[in-house]
């Protein structure tokens, strides 16, 4: 089937089969439903709107690709780019505060088993919100309310007590997971971490998630649950 037979969102697919793994975080909002394609071609690249962050995604094929893409977003608060290339002008056009380099981690295989615990693993309360913003200082009260809200955000609870949370990112990738101080060392992250993990997986998504530039803790987490990490790496930009 030629090119021109193919669809926009099919032709983005085509292009991310070369790396599945390092394109999850734009073939699965794709896959679910909350991405727009702005351009596709399955041999130059990608360029699309995340909408429930608003971030723009880009992957290019060359550096000249890169920067047409780049060419035609005339600001934006937020930019994730899979080529050092499209970090390097889009850090000359936009001038973020803040950046980020990350591993991309995807899981492609069965459900992993889960072990018995003491810890018992729910939707988050709307009491321990506060817990979160106090201890999770990525997002504020209202991303919280609204992670909650599409049921994308767990607490790990012994008893009643809250001692621990994990959850999905507005734009798919799983994160947010935090053992509290008091609560450490007992195999919670791990056991957090295999339940969000599996919860994807049944809802028939592609669990991933990303992993920061110096983070030996979470890579050997991932490595633990024979998660897969990407060959290149991300950059993130955004403001303060």
């Amino acid at each position: 089937m030629g090119q021109n037979q193919l669809t926009i969102e099919e032709r983005a697919l085509a292009y991310f089969q070369k790396d599945q793994i390092g394109h999850l975080d734009m073939s699965e909002p794709i896959r679910r439903g909350y991405a727009q394609i702005l351009f596709a071609d399955e041999d130059k690249g990608v360029c699309l709107i995340e909408n429930n962050s608003g971030g723009y995604f880009l992957s290019a094929k060359d550096e000249e690709t890169g920067k047409w893409m780049l060419d035609q977003i005339d600001s934006c608060e937020l930019i994730c780019m899979h080529q050092e290339y499209l970090y390097n002008i889009a850090r000359e056009k936009f001038h973020f505060d803040e950046q980020l380099q990350v591993k991309q981690y995807g899981y492609l295989g069965e459900l992993i088993p889960e072990k018995e615990s003491e810890m018992d693993i729910y939707p988050i309360r709307e009491q321990d919100l506060q817990i979160v913003l106090e201890n999770y200082h990525v997002y504020g009260m209202t991303e919280l309310n609204w992670l909650m809200n599409q049921e994308y955000l767990f607490g790990g609870y012994v008893g009643t007590e809250l001692v621990g949370f994990v959850g999905i990112h507005p734009e798919g990738s799983l994160g947010l997971l935090k053992v509290l101080d008091s609560h450490l060392r007992k195999g919670y992250g791990k056991q957090l971490e295999v339940f969000i993990t599996n919860h994807v997986i049944k809802k028939g998504w592609i669990p991933f998630g990303q992993v920061a530039k110096g983070n030996q803790a979470s890579v050997a987490l991932q490595s633990s649950l024979g998660v897969t990490p990407s060959d290149n790496w991300i950059y993130w930009m955004f403001g303060s």
